[in-house]
Protein backbone atom coordinates (compact mmCIF):
# COMPACT_ATOMS: atom_id res chain seq x y z
CA UNK A 1 0.00 0.00 0.00
CA UNK A 2 1.78 3.48 -1.15
CA UNK A 3 0.90 6.29 1.39
CA UNK A 4 0.87 9.70 -0.39
CA UNK A 5 3.02 12.31 1.57
CA UNK A 6 1.90 16.38 1.42
CA UNK A 7 4.82 18.32 1.74
CA UNK A 8 4.04 21.15 4.20
CA UNK A 9 1.40 19.61 5.91
CA UNK A 10 0.90 17.71 9.35
CA UNK A 11 -0.48 14.28 10.33
CA UNK A 12 -3.61 14.62 12.20
CA UNK A 13 -2.41 13.43 15.05
CA UNK A 14 0.21 15.73 15.16
CA UNK A 15 0.41 17.75 18.75
CA UNK A 16 -1.19 20.92 18.40
CA UNK A 17 -0.66 24.50 20.74
CA UNK A 18 -3.95 25.20 22.06
CA UNK A 19 -5.15 28.41 24.05
CA UNK A 20 -8.05 27.80 26.55
CA UNK A 21 -9.83 31.36 27.46
CA UNK A 22 -11.76 30.78 30.42
CA UNK A 23 -13.74 34.01 32.31
CA UNK A 24 -14.36 33.96 36.30
CA UNK A 25 -17.12 35.75 37.54
CA UNK A 26 -17.74 36.97 41.11
CA UNK A 27 -20.69 38.08 43.02
CA UNK A 28 -19.97 40.01 46.10
CA UNK A 29 -22.88 40.88 47.90
CA UNK A 30 -21.83 44.28 49.82
CA UNK A 31 -23.48 47.63 50.84
CA UNK A 32 -23.13 49.68 47.66
CA UNK A 33 -20.39 51.41 49.64
CA UNK A 34 -18.41 48.50 50.12
CA UNK A 35 -18.75 46.92 46.73
CA UNK A 36 -15.90 48.81 45.15
CA UNK A 37 -13.09 47.82 47.36
CA UNK A 38 -14.54 43.80 48.09
CA UNK A 39 -14.87 43.31 44.25
CA UNK A 40 -11.00 44.54 43.80
CA UNK A 41 -10.11 42.54 46.77
CA UNK A 42 -12.02 39.41 45.16
CA UNK A 43 -9.93 39.92 41.91
CA UNK A 44 -6.56 40.30 43.15
CA UNK A 45 -7.04 36.91 45.23
CA UNK A 46 -8.22 35.24 42.04
CA UNK A 47 -5.26 36.41 40.42
CA UNK A 48 -2.58 35.51 42.83
CA UNK A 49 -4.39 31.90 42.87
CA UNK A 50 -4.16 31.07 40.26
CA UNK A 51 -1.07 32.85 39.35
CA UNK A 52 0.61 30.99 41.76
CA UNK A 53 -0.79 27.43 41.45
CA UNK A 54 1.71 24.78 40.80
CA UNK A 55 -0.75 22.49 39.01
CA UNK A 56 -2.35 24.94 36.37
CA UNK A 57 1.35 25.80 36.17
CA UNK A 58 2.50 22.29 35.10
CA UNK A 59 -0.54 21.50 32.70
CA UNK A 60 0.63 24.64 30.74
CA UNK A 61 3.03 24.81 27.65
CA UNK A 62 6.39 25.02 28.76
CA UNK A 63 4.77 25.72 32.31
CA UNK A 64 4.52 29.30 31.37
CA UNK A 65 1.13 29.43 33.78
CA UNK A 66 -2.15 31.30 33.18
CA UNK A 67 -2.02 34.73 31.79
CA UNK A 68 -4.71 37.84 33.28
CA UNK A 69 -5.92 39.26 30.34
CA UNK A 70 -8.85 42.01 32.02
CA UNK A 71 -11.81 42.24 34.06
CA UNK A 72 -14.98 43.55 32.93
CA UNK A 73 -17.29 44.79 35.79
CA UNK A 74 -21.15 46.20 36.05
CA UNK A 75 -19.97 49.06 38.29
CA UNK A 76 -17.45 49.72 35.43
CA UNK A 77 -20.17 50.37 32.82
CA UNK A 78 -22.81 51.63 35.04
CA UNK A 79 -25.45 49.36 34.48
CA UNK A 80 -25.75 47.42 38.52
CA UNK A 81 -24.45 48.89 41.87
CA UNK A 82 -24.34 44.83 42.07
CA UNK A 83 -20.63 43.77 43.01
CA UNK A 84 -19.85 41.71 40.28
CA UNK A 85 -16.81 41.27 37.78
CA UNK A 86 -15.76 38.66 35.00
CA UNK A 87 -11.81 37.47 35.07
CA UNK A 88 -10.99 36.89 31.79
CA UNK A 89 -7.54 34.54 31.58
CA UNK A 90 -5.60 32.23 28.94
CA UNK A 91 -4.00 28.92 29.37
CA UNK A 92 -1.36 27.79 26.33
CA UNK A 93 -1.20 23.84 26.24
CA UNK A 94 -0.24 21.37 23.96
CA UNK A 95 -3.19 18.91 22.85
CA UNK A 96 -2.03 15.38 21.74
CA UNK A 97 -4.99 14.18 19.52
CA UNK A 98 -5.00 10.26 20.40
CA UNK A 99 -3.90 10.79 24.26
CA UNK A 100 -7.54 12.94 24.92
Amino acid sequence: MKRSIHIGSRPPTAPRIMTMTPEIYVIVAKAAADVGTQVNLMRSRFINAISADAQLIALTKDREGGRYEGAASGLSRGRTMIGEVGLSFSFRYVLKPGSI
